[in-house]
C-alpha cells in the first residue's frame, strides 16, 4: 500500500518499509516513489557499494524513441592515424589472362663463330662424266733420215750381142672415156714417162698417169676426175682457176669444246670439215667475257696464217655478231672469244670457212 514520507508517497517492494537513504543498508530493496503534482513516479534500487556502504540508484524509465533528427553536417576530416601493422599476406589470386605479345626486341650482336665441326665422311663417288671431245690430230712427225747407200757391186762382164730379133707386130691403142683398149699385146707404151700403160695383154688394160699436162689452150678433160695426193693448179701468179658449179669441201670433221666464258654447264657441237664447218654453242649459267669455244682441226694447217670468215645462222648468233672474234690461232686450233657476255642458257649457230695461204 502507499506510504507517505518527507520525499512523498512511495510503495515498498522490498523487505524493509523505508525510503532509500544514502549510507544506510537498504538490503537491496526496490522502492517506487510516487510522483507529486510536480513530478513523475521514480523507481530506486538499493544496493551495497564497493566501499562497504549502500546507495540508492534511480532507475529511470526509457520513453519511446523519438523520431530521428536530421543528419548533422559532416565534421572536418580528422588527422590521419598512424599506419597499422601490415596484415597477413592474402592467398594468391588466380593467374591473370596472358598479356599481348610485346614487340620484337632489337637483334643482339652476332655471337662468336663456333668451332669447326669434324669433317664428314666422304660421299659416294658420283657417276662418270660424259666423254670429252676428241682432241685435235697431232702434227705429222718429221721424215726420218735417209739411210746410207749400200756399196756398189762390181760390174759384170759385157755379154755378147745377140742376134737381131724379128720386127714386132704393131698394136693399136684406143683411149675411151672410161678405159683404154689395146688390140695387141704390149709390154710398155711410154709417152715421155707422162702417160704409161704397163703389162697389158690384148684387150683392156689399166692406165697409170704419173704427170698430166694439158699442152694446148682449150684442151678439155671430160667426165669425172679424181686426183689423189697433193694437187697444184697453175704454175704462175697470173694463172687463173675457174670452177663452174658448186665448190664442195670433204674430209674428217674437226672437234670443238666450250670454254669458261660460255658459262657453267655450256655445251658445243660441230659438223663439217676443217675448211667449212658449223658450230652450235649453248651457253650455261653465269656466261662472261673472254674465251668462248675452241675448234681443233682434224688435220694440221701448213701455217697459222690462215683466214677465217663466219656468218650468223640464227637470231641469237646475229645479236652476238659484234661480240665474237678470233683471239688465238695455231696450226691445230683456233679460239673464239666474246667481248660482251652472251645471254645464259641460249643456243647460237654460226657457219665458218677457213682458207690457207693468206
Amino acid at each position: 500500500m502507499d506510504k507517505t514520507s518527507a520525499q512523498g508517497k512511495y510503495i515498498r517492494l522490498g523487505a524493509r518499509d523505508v525510503l532509500p537513504t544514502a549510507g544506510v543498508d537498504n538490503k537491496d530493496q526496490l522502492t517506487i516513489l510516487r510522483g507529486s503534482a510536480t513530478g513523475p513516479d521514480k523507481l530506486y534500487f538499493g544496493h551495497r557499494t564497493g566501499a562497504g556502504t549502500y546507495a540508492w540508484d534511480e532507475i529511470q524509465a526509457t520513453g519511446p524513441t523519438g523520431p530521428t533528427g536530421p543528419t548533422g553536417a559532416t565534421g572536418p576530416t580528422g588527422a590521419t592515424g598512424s599506419t597499422g601493422a601490415a596484415g597477413a599476406t592474402g592467398p594468391t589470386g588466380p593467374t591473370g589472362a596472358t598479356g599481348a605479345t610485346g614487340p620484337t626486341g632489337a637483334a643482339g650482336p652476332t655471337g662468336p663463330t663456333g668451332a669447326t665441326g669434324a669433317t664428314g665422311a666422304n660421299g659416294a663417288t658420283g657417276p662418270t662424266g660424259p666423254t670429252g671431245a676428241t682432241g685435235a690430230k697431232g702434227a705429222t712427225g718429221a721424215t726420218g733420215a735417209t739411210g746410207s747407200a749400200g756399196a756398189t757391186g762390181p760390174t759384170g762382164p759385157t755379154g755378147a750381142t745377140g742376134p737381131t730379133g724379128p720386127t714386132g707386130a704393131s698394136a693399136t691403142l684406143i683411149i675411151q672415156r672410161n678405159d683404154v683398149t689395146v688390140d695387141g699385146a704390149a709390154t710398155t707404151i711410154d709417152f715421155s714417162t707422162k702417160f704409161l700403160v704397163t703389162s697389158s695383154p690384148a684387150g683392156e688394160g689399166n692406165v697409170d698417169i704419173d704427170d698430166l699436162y694439158v699442152l694446148n689452150t682449150g684442151d678439155t678433160i671430160n667426165g669425172a676426175l679424181t686426183v689423189t695426193g697433193n694437187t697444184t693448179l697453175g704454175d704462175a701468179d697470173s694463172d687463173e682457176t675457174t670452177v663452174k658449179g658448186h665448190l664442195r669441201f670433204d674430209g674428217t670433221a674437226p672437234s670443238v669444246g666450250a670454254l669458261t666464258a660460255a658459262g657453267t654447264g655450256a655445251s658445243a657441237t660441230i659438223a663439217g670439215t676443217d675448211n667449212a664447218f658449223r658450230v652450235t654453242l649453248t651457253t650455261g649459267t653465269s656466261a662472261g667475257t673472254g674465251n668462248l669455244f675452241e675448234v681443233m682441226f682434224a688435220d694440221a694447217m701448213t701455217s697459222s696464217e690462215y683466214m677465217v670468215t663466219w656468218g650468223a645462222f640464227d637470231a641469237d648468233a646475229a645479236a652476238a655478231a659484234a661480240s665474237l672474234y678470233v683471239s688465238a690461232r695455231t696450226t691445230t686450233t683456233i679460239t673464239f672469244s666474246a667481248r660482251a657476255a652472251l645471254p645464259d642458257s641460249t643456243s647460237h649457230l654460226w657457219m665458218f670457212h677457213v682458207f690457207e695461204g693468206v
